[in-house]
């Protein structure tokens, strides 16, 4: 029971880090309009700005990703041990 319900939870961390790591530009675009239209910033600003959130979703993901592809293949290889 334990096993099957650590998976679980090392798929839904993979999935959410790949859904991240996919759509990370349109995630950017969202932060960038919903944060930033009521200040009024220089264009230029804003563009690193975007890009500082796309790499910020794009780090998050990819840690999300590799902690549940690494906890996965971990169980894999303690069950073969086993």
């Amino acid at each position: 029971m334990y096993k099957k319900h650590y998976t679980t939870i090392n798929i839904v961390l993979i999935c959410a880090g790949l859904l991240l790591l996919l759509s990370n530009v349109s995630l950017a675009f969202w932060l960038r309009d919903s944060f930033l239209t009521d200040i009024g910033v220089d264009e230029k600003v804003s563009i690193e700005i975007f890009k500082s959130y796309m790499y910020m979703i794009q780090i998050i993901g990819g840690i999300l990703f590799s902690i549940g592809l690494y906890r996965l293949t971990e169980i894999k290889n303690i069950s073969k041990i086993k």
